[in-house]
């Protein structure tokens, strides 16, 4: 069988025939699907079940499907493959966070030893949705975005929502109110309609 990645038309008719709600053709959608909500659920966290990954990826899995507008200018394989990822990263901080909050109460004694390393909160593998923005491909990503007929901030905006951060997180990090956040986003979005390749490329 053809990946996913292979048979990016077949994909596309099935994503429409499922969200007109033909049974069969989400059956196979799914299925088509099923190694890369496997892939994305497999993280470095001991104390993150992957069941539990995949239950919730596949909930939203399906959300997309429904929500997914072909008149954007997407194929449904680049849409779906980037919700995917941004959602799996999504639950993988959430995860983090709730991690260092149970932590807050440790005694002095233990917070010491894992501030200086001498023990850790979670497994020492490190997480593929740990992006590096040093990184080659993180690199070729920022170079296209700067490509993109958007504003210095809006790319910017872009750049950490590509990372996989919401932009109710991407406020708090760059100190603007979310109200500026929501209309440089809008832009982007008529940015997006008005040149699709540079956001399939992107989200591919």
């Amino acid at each position: 069988m053809k990946t996913i990645y292979e048979d990016s038309k077949d994909i596309q008719k099935l994503a429409l025939e499922a969200k007109a709600g033909k049974v069969e053709a989400k059956t196979l959608l799914c299925q088509r699907f099923k190694p890369l909500v496997h892939s994305l659920s497999q993280t470095a966290y001991e104390t993150l079940e992957a069941e539990d990954v995949r239950q919730e990826l596949w909930i939203s899995f399906l959300e997309y499907v429904y929500t997914y507008d072909e008149t954007q200018g997407l194929t449904f394989l680049s849409y779906i493959t980037s919700r995917m990822k941004w959602r799996a990263c999504d639950l993988c901080r959430k995860h983090k966070q709730k991690e260092t909050h149970e932590w807050i109460g440790a005694s002095s004694e233990t917070m010491d030893l894992i501030v200086s390393g001498d023990i850790a909160v979670d497994s020492g593998e490190t997480n593929w949705y740990e992006v590096d923005f040093d990184s080659r491909e993180m690199k070729d990503t920022v170079a296209l975005i700067d490509e993109m007929p958007l504003t210095k901030r809006q790319k910017d905006l872009l750049a950490w929502k590509v990372k996989g951060y919401t932009w109710q997180e991407i406020a708090k990090i760059t100190h603007i109110s979310p109200s500026v956040v929501y209309r440089h986003v809008k832009k982007i979005q008529k940015a997006m309609e008005a040149h699709p390749e540079f956001f399939e490329k992107i989200s591919a």
